[in-house]
């Protein structure tokens, strides 16, 4: 189940290129802008515009992953929101405002931390163009994934109910995405000339096998 699946037609990296482009051909990575003639943004719109962005997001960086290739999508190349955690029925077409993010368990909480890991690793794995560009520390990245896990206790776990079945399963996933992004901070797609200081073998290797 860990081996990685080798397809050489490149269909499925082909395609989500292909994907970024019609999206950004549509204004999906600017927050909401020109979606009416006379400026308005309605609230049901908006909504599914930032999910359709950040579930593209969330395909390139697979893509890339699985490629060990840089993102179409970069840091700083678009300014959409990340959607609410909500559940469906907070919102509707005829919605007037825009629903407030709910704590703990909701239809949109998976979506929520894969988007937001994809995120995390967009500024990672962002390497500039210029030599001179400053690039993020190892300490910076760390501080980042730490921002992250404590988001998931205090936004999603521990407003939970405990004996939500959903929870340990959760916990799980999200522990593997903190994992996923501490080796990545070790072995980034696009390695670049840095005085940053790197991990003991053995702690990389533990975190490795943590996630396996």
């Amino acid at each position: 189940a860990a081996m990685r699946a080798h397809d050489r037609s490149r269909s499925t990296w082909t395609f989500i290129g292909l994907a970024v482009r019609l999206a950004r051909g549509i204004g999906l990575h600017r927050d909401g802008t020109g979606l009416h003639r006379d400026g308005s943004k309605e609230p049901f719109d908006l909504e599914m515009r930032r999910r359709i962005w950040w579930t593209l997001i969330v395909l390139d960086t697979r893509a890339s992953e699985d490629r060990g290739t840089e993102t179409m999508i970069t840091d700083g190349s678009f300014d959409t929101k990340m959607p609410a955690n909500i559940n469906d029925e907070d919102i509707s077409i005829n919605s007037k405002t825009l629903p407030v993010d709910r704590l703990g368990f909701t239809s949109m909480t998976f979506a929520c931390i894969t988007m937001t890991v994809s995120g995390i690793g967009l500024r990672m794995n962002f390497v500039p163009t210029r030599l001179d560009a400053p690039v993020l520390t190892t300490e910076q990245k760390e501080q980042m994934i730490k921002g992250f896990t404590d988001k998931v206790d205090s936004t999603y776990v521990t407003c939970s109910d405990p004996n939500d079945p959903r929870l340990w399963w959760f916990c799980r996933v999200s522990r593997l995405l903190s994992l996923k992004l501490w080796l990545a901070t070790q072995y980034p797609l696009q390695r670049r000339k840095s005085t940053n200081r790197v991990l003991p073998r053995g702690q990389s290797l533990r975190t490795a096998m943590a996630f396996l």
